[in-house]
């Protein structure tokens, strides 16, 4: 046990050192082999970038409740943001009319009759006289 505890300390003492110069890494492993890690953007393919704030914004239209428009940069890809409506600030039948036409539309759905006016043995006389 006190064999592993040496070890891992070890380790920690031999924690990774940044060549300022070649953009490597000098790691000593527990056999005492160098070896070279890169720490550059091909690192990015091996694993999760791990950013807090991304420097990407995306160009973004935000629609204020009066109509007006504010174009912004954002940080996720989406064209128009609109803000919401305060309702409290409206009149009760206004409030009632936004709230109708909030409510899904009722599709009418329109039902064709169809003529079913065909008779069978009009059409086997006039083959049979032939």
């Amino acid at each position: 046990m006190r064999n592993f505890i040496r070890s891992a300390a070890q380790l920690v003492q031999n924690a990774v050192i940044p060549s300022q110069a070649s953009g490597l890494a000098s790691v000593r492993g527990p056999s005492s082999i160098p070896f070279h890690a890169r720490f550059n953007s091909n690192r990015a393919g091996v694993a999760k970038i791990g950013r807090t704030t991304y420097t990407r914004l995306y160009p973004t239209m935000i629609v204020q409740p009066d109509g007006s428009t504010i174009n912004i940069r954002y940080k996720e890809p989406r064209r128009i943001i609109t803000l919401p409506f305060d309702l409290t600030t409206l009149t009760e039948e206004e409030q009632r009319l936004r709230l109708l036409k909030r409510r899904p539309k009722v599709a009418i759905k329109l039902e064709e009759e169809i003529d079913d006016g065909f008779k069978a043995a009009k059409y086997l006389l006039s083959r049979r006289k032939k």
